[in-house]
């Protein structure tokens, strides 16, 4: 053990957290309080107001495992990771689907924000438990009858969106409007893809599992043509080859000749 490893934070049982980009091979293992200070630092919000999406992914991009769910790609350091990029957010904002899907439960701190158009959760593993203003369902407010009618009793914050079919700008907005200014995007690749259409994120946190998945189940949804790029902003690796990329939009046109 190197002096700097003697100093460094700590992270989760056996494995270690090393940052390659910025170059400054600063490292931190095993899990306490420090370990989560080195994290947040690099996952902090530029911005009162900030869209972050966050994403997992196989080597070949699979956006899940073999059991269908993103569980299978993670592990202990990612989880630590997503508990701090969501401790940084007021909103988790998440697609129906993924509700259903994924088994979501309450985060710890932000709300859970879950984009709906015919207001059925059902399948859902949020409990009863909760605090309802901790549950937010935001739907088009061209179906309110058909969304109400279905949400039932279910303990939420109910915000209804202009019109009958309203993007990213009008999620953020309303979010926003009601006091929600932070967000991290979870997905799924539907309500992903949308945002990177719409250039509505600020951020991206993508965290790739060494591993390939087949069929491999899209990150990104959309079937039109497209692309943007991004810039790496940092990048992390733990010891089991999992790594941990921040990106910003770029602003350059890198089809120029």
């Amino acid at each position: 053990m190197t002096e700097a490893d003697a100093d460094a934070p700590v992270i989760a049982r056996g494995t270690g957290l090393t940052e390659i980009v910025p170059a400054t091979a600063s490292r931190c293992t095993g899990r306490t309080a420090d370990s989560k200070k080195w994290v947040s630092e690099r996952y902090r919000p530029q911005a009162d107001r900030w869209l972050a999406l966050n994403m997992i992914s196989s080597i070949n991009g699979s956006a899940t495992g073999p059991d269908g769910t993103s569980e299978t790609l993670s592990n202990r350091t990612d989880r630590m990771i997503l508990g701090v990029i969501r401790d940084h957010a007021d909103a988790v904002l998440v697609g129906a689907g993924s509700v259903r899907a994924e088994g979501y439960v309450m985060p710890k701190t932000a709300v859970l924000a879950v984009v709906t158009r015919s207001g059925s959760l059902a399948g859902h593993k949020l409990g009863d438990d909760y605090d309802a203003e901790r549950l937010v369902v935001l739907y088009p407010a061209g179906n309110e009858e058909q969304v109400l009618a279905n949400l039932g009793d279910l303990p939420c914050r109910r915000l209804a969106m202009p019109g009958n079919d309203p993007g990213p700008a009008e999620i953020v907005e309303t979010l926003a409007a009601n006091g929600y200014p932070s967000v991290v995007c979870e997905g799924g690749p539907s309500l992903a893809g949308q945002f990177i259409r719409a250039g509505q994120v600020d951020a991206v946190y993508l965290s790739v599992a060494p591993t390939f998945v087949l069929p491999a189940r899209p990150l990104i949804g959309g079937d039109d043509e497209f692309q943007r790029w991004f810039t790496l902003d940092g990048l992390l690796v733990d010891d089991d080859g999992n790594t941990y990329h921040r990106l910003r939009p770029d602003t350059q046109d890198r089809t120029a000749a």
